[in-house]
Parts: structure tokens; sequence; C-alpha cells
């Protein structure tokens, strides 16, 4: 895998990484992303979405690093790697301070005096990759306005961040990261992920899309969910169906497996979002709404997972 594509870019680009982290009652999302807008003028900006907010910081693109080897992105004072990150951003409406550790273990409950460096130095990756890009074949078309990359469907979090005043710790946390690069979000799409620890541990990501194909559009569609320590995939690629989508949720059919997303209440926020390349778009995301998910196979209910910690984003185009 290639962590960063954007080195040699010229115009109209953007690369973003969503890192978010969850425990029973908190959830924040973590956006550092680079851009290059039409004209060629570069430039990165930091997004930071909680339940009660999101906010927003632009920064030089002298202040962006990102390597192509490894997930390793420094943006102005935070550090964000395979290891964990450290944020450090102050702003006049906006200080976010904190480190967050990662690590591959997802114990029920970590102890208190643990030592957080046995994950700094720890040899054993942290992240629980796919076994494939979950774009499929779809990564190899040129002319897809967004390709999408999932770096870890799970991974313990262990750490405490501090924003504005508000201390949130992540003692028995759960993380996820994925990362986006094109020159734009698509016109319309859903997207929800969530990791969960009953009735097992697991995670998943789903995404519905309208996307150009020649003259016209079609909707295809993207999951991985991870479950048991098993992968599973539903894509268009390998024949899914999207059987019915609305912004309250959607329902993917393909062979024997069938799944149901269910949105029970969303509390969305505004955030920004790429036009060729530029920020200059605005969505609305849940970071932490509820939602239901059911997930069948050969007609059997494998799981259902009901969560106040679900990230839930819709942006559906009228007509």
């Amino acid at each position: 895998m290639k962590y960063f594509y954007g080195d040699n870019k010229k115009a109209s680009y953007f690369e973003g990484w969503y890192i978010k982290q969850q425990n029973e009652e908190e959830t924040i999302a973590i956006i550092p992303s680079f851009h290059i807008d039409e004209y060629g003028a570069k430039s990165a900006n930091l997004q930071i979405i909680t339940k009660e907010g999101a906010y927003s910081c632009s920064f030089s693109c002298s202040e962006f690093f990102a390597s192509k080897r490894r997930f390793f992105v420094k943006l102005g004072k935070s550090i964000f790697t395979e290891s964990g990150m450290r944020i450090n951003l102050h702003t006049e409406n906006l200080t976010v301070t904190g480190r967050l550790f990662f690590t591959k273990k997802i114990p029920s409950k970590m102890k208190p005096d643990i030592v957080l460096g046995d994950f700094v130095n720890s040899n054993e990756p942290a992240f629980h990759p796919l076994r494939y890009s979950i774009m499929g074949y779809y990564d190899y078309v040129p002319f897809l306005p967004c390709k999408h990359e999932v770096v870890s469907m799970l991974h313990g979090v262990y750490g405490t961040i501090v924003i504005n005043g508000k201390r949130i710790d992540f003692r028995d946390g759960l993380g996820y990261i994925e990362k986006d690069r094109g020159h734009s979000f698509p016109t319309s799409y859903l997207w929800t992920q969530c990791s969960f620890k009953k009735p097992s541990i697991g995670s998943i990501m789903a995404s519905v899309a309208e996307l150009p194909l020649l003259s016209t559009t079609f909707v295809g569609c993207i999951c991985a969910i991870w479950y048991h320590g098993k992968e599973y995939r539903l894509a268009t690629y390998l024949g899914g169906k999207i059987v019915s989508y609305s912004e309250k949720g959607f329902s993917i059919f393909q062979g024997k497996y069938l799944l149901e997303v269910s949105v029970i209440k969303q509390e969305p926020h505004s955030l920004k979002a790429p036009v060729k390349g530029a920020m200059r778009r605005r969505i609305k995301e849940s970071v932490a709404c509820k939602v239901r998910y059911r997930f069948y196979e050969d007609g059997k209910l494998l799981f259902e997972v009901v969560s106040n910690q679900a990230g839930y984003e819709h942006v559906i185009r009228k007509g």
C-alpha cells in the first residue's frame, strides 16, 4: 500500500485521512488533509468533529508532511502515525491537546497503570487492514472523482484528548482509520462506520455513492465488515446489489449476505469537503448518532448492533 499519493500532483487534488476513536460515551474524528485547487495553489486543513460540533483549521502546505511508505502525517504541531497520535492545536476559538496510543490488542478492560511505551515500541503493527483494496478493480479506474481506502478496520485506543477544556479519556477505546483521495467527493452518497464490542468485537464501514460512467452515472456500493476475526466484503464489483437507499439508511444484498443499515437518530454538523481539490463544499455528518446494523448470512441473523457512537453521512442529490 502506498500511503501518500499527492507529492507529484499539480492541480485539482485532495488527500485526507479520517481518524476516528470512540468509547462508550464519546466519539471524536480528526481529519488532516492536503489540497491543491484548480489553479495549483497548495494548502492543508485539519477538521475535528465531536458530538458537540465541528471545527476547521487551515494551514499552509509548508506545515504539512506525509510519508509514502507508512502511515505518518504531520500537520502543524500535530502528528498522526501507526503507533498513535499527538495533537497540539491552538486557535482563537479552539484548543485541542493530547496523546492517543494505538494497539492491535482490544481487551475488554485496559489496566489504568499500563505502560504506554509498550505501544510505541512494539514491533507488532496496531492496525487491522483489509485483505485488499476496498475499491477492488475500481481502484484502477481513472475517471472516478474520489477513491476510498481503509487504513485500519479496527484497533485499540488508549490516551486522553482535551478539547476546549473538556477531557475525553480513552482507556478502553476503539479506533478506525480511512482515507479519500481524488479531486471531489461524489455528488450523492451515503456513508457509515461503527466499531463495537457487542455481540462480539467488530467493525463495519459501508457506503453507497453515485459515480460517473461515460456520459451517465451509476450507483455503486462498498462495504467491509470485520467480525469475530473474519472479514466480509460486499461491493458492486462482487455482484452486490443496492436494495434501497435514502437519508434514513440503506440495504445491500450479495449472494448469501444481506446488510441493513437504519438510522434512528442523527445529530449532524457541517463539514468542509473538496471540490476540484479546494475545500469549498459544505456537507453534513453525524460523528456519533444512533444506527442499527443487521447482517444476515444465508437468511440467518449473524449479528445485530444498535450503537449511539456510529458515524453517518448523507448527501443525496434532489431530483
